[in-house]
């Protein structure tokens, strides 16, 4: 399923065909459970002519199979009972927080479409569950397939130009622009205040820096040999979100090289390497967000006291996005055994008033 593509309905449908055929091939592929006992035994061979003409089905990714089954309870019940289904999964296989975001990218789209496009019905459902991306991906769906997309990336927002509003308006935008990075920002330069560009410029890099998501086309602004591009090309006004999703992409190039990725991080320029050290924390947490003392050992790598504090900012700062709940980042700083550590998570917490995913 594509996020820019039409017809999400009838996709669903189809696969739900092959979901119900298959559902023990994507059980297991999912977490890894076993078949009762007897079931699904074949009562005689298969001939040898099939054996060689059909080709094997292939179990869907882990990544299709949880979107699948939230999917599923959406066309069952409605977007709430969905997003608890992903909460529960996420909560009882913590691994999954590393693509959960985009999961609920797509669970906006398919509500958006099951609910009529009734875009405030749909908004209505929203939850912080997976750093607010249900509402990203109902706000994106909602611009592409909007009669006039370029008039609804500045519309849709209105009148309140909630950040969490915008920052789905960034991702729309990259699919409205087909992933063409400076098309995408020039929408953000609409809008007149700081407080508006960047929430929308935030959406468009994680965009752009999000890559081998099933069904979206990947952008053509990467480099493998230079994760940090395009980041000294952009206006200063946006270089700094551009810097703190930079990590994304190294980490998918490297996974789970954290404390790699800090030192990765010093060679970004001057006034850049605090935006992708935060980044960098930011992403360590989503990752590992079961393994806090991990987390908090990655930061321990950076030997520059200063860069360690932006990093446990960004540790506290995507703990606080992932639970939705501004009293996480108490809950964090308990956990930590460092106190340099602790006083940056405490100072993380209070000052936050809102945090990225």
């Amino acid at each position: 399923m594509g996020r820019s593509r039409t017809g999400f309905g009838l996709w669903t449908a189809c696969f739900t065909a092959v979901w119900l055929t298959t559902a023990g091939l994507i059980a297991v592929a999912l977490v890894g459970w076993a078949p009762a006992a007897g079931a699904g035994v074949p009562s005689a061979p298969v001939p040898v002519a099939a054996a060689t003409s059909v080709q094997p089905v292939q179990p869907p990714s882990r990544y299709e199979a949880v979107r699948d089954e939230v999917v599923a309870k959406l066309n069952q019940s409605d977007p709430a009972q969905a997003l608890a289904l992903l909460q529960q999964i996420v909560n009882q296989h913590p691994d999954i927080s590393r693509i959960c975001h985009p999961i609920a990218h797509d669970l906006g789209h398919a509500a958006l479409e099951k609910l009529g496009y009734d875009f405030k019905k749909a908004i209505s459902y929203q939850d912080g569950v997976c750093g607010n991306g249900y509402l990203h991906g109902v706000v994106e769906h909602a611009v592409v397939h909007a009669s006039d997309p370029e008039r609804a990336l500045h519309t849709l927002c209105a009148p309140e130009f909630d950040g969490s509003c915008l920052h789905g308006i960034g991702h729309g935008a990259m699919f409205v622009a087909d992933m063409d990075l400076p098309k995408a920002l020039a929408f953000c330069d609409w809008f007149r205040l700081p407080s508006q560009r960047t929430p929308c410029a935030e959406g468009v890099f994680m965009q752009n820096f999000e890559v081998d998501v099933p069904g979206v086309k990947n952008s053509t602004w990467l480099k493998a040999s230079d994760p940090l591009y395009p980041c000294a090309q952009q206006a200063a006004r946006y270089q700094s979100p551009c810097y703190y999703y930079a990590p994304q992409y190294y980490l998918s190039l490297h996974p789970d090289r954290y404390a790699d990725g800090l030192a990765w991080c010093r060679t970004a320029g001057r006034g850049a390497v605090a935006s992708c050290t935060m980044g960098m924390g930011s992403r360590t947490m989503k990752y590992n967000i079961d393994r806090v003392g991990f987390a908090e050992a990655q930061c321990a790598t950076e030997g520059d006291w200063s860069l360690r504090d932006i990093c446990v900012r960004g540790l506290t700062s995507y703990y606080m996005v992932h639970f939705n709940d501004p009293r996480a980042g108490t809950r964090l700083c308990a956990q930590l055994t460092a106190a340099a550590d602790v006083a940056s998570c405490k100072a993380a917490a209070d000052a936050a008033t809102g945090s990225r995913d």
